[in-house]
Parts: C-alpha cells; structure tokens; sequence
C-alpha cells in the first residue's frame, strides 16, 4: 500500500486501465480460442462423418465381390483426398482387417490406435484414440443391404485445429497488445489533460508554501467540468487571497508608518529630558555651590561675631581700667 501511496494520480488512473484491458484481451482471447476449436472440432466431425457414411456405402459392394484390391485403392483415395485422414480400417464382420492406410508420420499412437481391436457397432460412433490427444476416430458399420459384413473406422488428426487455434491466439495477442499500447496512449493523453491542472494546482500550492508564490498567476480554465470549476475555485481563492494579503500590507505599512511617528516622539521626548536632566544637573551644581557659599558666609559671621564680643570684651577691660586710673 505504501508502494501504491507514491505513485502519481496519472500512474494510478492507467495502471488500473492497463491491467483491466490486459485481463480482457487474455480472457476474449482464451473464450474465442475455446469457441473456436469447439466449432471446428464439432466441423471436423461433421466431415468425418459424411466421409464414413459415403465410404461404407461404397465398399459394401467391391466387399461382396471380393475385390480386396479395389477396397485398398478406395481408402487409399479417401485418405489422399482429405489431408485430415490419419488412417483408415476396414475389418469385417469377425474383426479381421481387409484394407487398411496410414498417413506418413503417423504417430506410434495413432498407429496403435489403428491396429488395436474394437467391437462391432451398430451404427455410427464416435471413438477416442488412447495415448493420442490429436486424433479421434469415427466407426461406421458396412453393410450389404441388411447383412453386415464389416466395419470401416477413419481416424482423423485434429492437429491442423490446434495450429489454426495457436495461429488464432497469435493474432489475437498481437492485435490486444496493439489495442494496449494505442489505448494506453489515448487514456495517458486523457490522463494528462485531467492530471494537469490539477498539478499546476499542486505547484502553485506549493510556491505559496514556500513562500515564493505568485499571486497574479491564474490557471486556466478549459472547460466546465470538475477539473474547469477546480480552476475557478483555485483562481477565487488566489483572488480571495490577494486581496487579503493587499489589505495586510496596507494594513502594515499604516502600522509601520505610526510606529515611525511614534519613534520620532520618542527621540524627541529623549531629547528634552536629556535637556531637563542637564538643566537640573546644572540647578543641583548652582544650589551646592550657593550651600557652600551660604556655609562660609555663616563661618565668617561666627568668626565675625567671636572677633566682636573679643572687642568688645577688651573695650570692657580697657574702660574699667580708664575708670580705675580716674579714680
């Protein structure tokens, strides 16, 4: 099933073709063959028997007579006028052969077949030959008004059906690989004209998976069926799809647009509070030095005021001695 899975759509629309008319043509091959060789075997029969009717009907008389010699050269001339005789028996009534003609190359079956004994018939019979598949023999009582005085048996090969029937098959075998070949063309042009919009489907699917799909391109639609109404809804939706992926980029370039905006209020608000924290760096350095300044000043007022009571100490000192001196 895995194996299956990886052939393409094309190879699983004629592979099942192939396999179907190849049953096919096997199996009207092998019917007509059957047909055939039942139709001439049922005619070989057929002319067998006409041939046993005829011959006994005249030997009957040159039996009566005792012209054995006639008797050889009419089944002599019956096996040299039908191809199909592979020998002919004439035994008479107490089984012993009178006249008896075998074709060249004939088989050691058939020869056996010809030698061997068989009961009176009555009537005209149908026999089999044992060991030999391609003949069969039919028996056909002589006689001399109803007096019978024999049997005749003609076996007949049926080996000119089975070439005719191998000739048949061969025909048939070329003619069906002929129809393969011509139908595999036609169904694998078929195939391809439903195979490939549906692949161009599959690459342009697979271009948008990538990434890399373009969304102009269109597949063209040839007809109304179901491949046709495939292109249609495959193009609606690139349509559809187009469309979305404009708005989106709209969508982002507005976005990218106010985020460009909002960077720029960003630096300048980086900006001014740059400016405000060099401004206040500054206020901080104005109020430390005017501390340390304030601080020195108050310094100098201690030292002024120490320096002030010292005077004014010594100017109480300096009086008190004034007054003493006075005194």
């Amino acid at each position: 099933m895995k194996g299956v899975g990886r052939i393409g759509l094309a190879g699983k629309m004629i592979v099942p073709f192939l396999i179907v008319c190849a049953v096919l043509v096997v199996a009207l091959g092998v019917v007509f063959a059957r047909t055939q060789r039942a139709a001439m075997t049922a005619q070989f029969e057929k002319k067998a028997e006409i041939l046993a009717r005829n011959l006994a009907a005249g030997l009957a008389t040159p039996f009566s007579l005792g012209e054995y010699s006639r008797l050889q050269q009419m089944l002599e001339d019956a096996r040299q006028a039908d191809a199909d005789v592979a020998y002919a028996v004439f035994v008479d009534a107490s089984g012993r052969p009178v006249a008896k003609v075998e074709a060249a190359g004939l088989s050691a079956a058939g020869r056996a077949g010809a030698e061997r004994q068989i009961p009176a018939v009555a009537e005209l019979a149908r026999l089999t030959v044992p060991g030999a598949s391609d003949l069969f023999e039919v028996a056909m009582p002589v006689r001399f008004g109803v007096n019978p005085l024999g049997t005749l048996r003609i076996g007949v090969t049926t080996e000119p059906i089975g070439r005719l029937v191998r000739r048949t098959q061969w025909t048939i075998a070329l003619i069906g690989v002929a129809a393969l070949v011509i139908g595999a063309v036609v169904y694998g042009y078929a195939t391809r004209l439903i195979v490939r919009p549906v692949s161009q489907a599959v690459a342009s699917l697979e271009d948008l998976a990538r990434g890399g799909g373009d969304l102009t391109k269109r597949l063209p639609v040839t007809s109304s069926d179901e491949i046709g109404r495939l292109a249609e809804a495959f193009n609606t939706f690139l349509d559809k799809l187009h469309q979305l992926i404009g708005q989106l980029a709209r969508a982002s370039t507005r976005v990218a647009r106010a985020a460009d905006e909002l960077a720029a209020g960003a630096r300048q608000m980086a900006a001014g509070a740059e400016e405000q924290t060099a401004k206040t760096t500054q206020a901080a350095s104005a109020i430390e030095e005017m501390a340390a300044t304030a601080l020195d000043v108050a310094r100098n007022a201690t030292s002024v005021r120490d320096a002030a009571r010292d005077a004014a100490g010594a100017a109480g000192a300096g009086r008190e001695i004034v007054a003493r001196s006075a005194d």
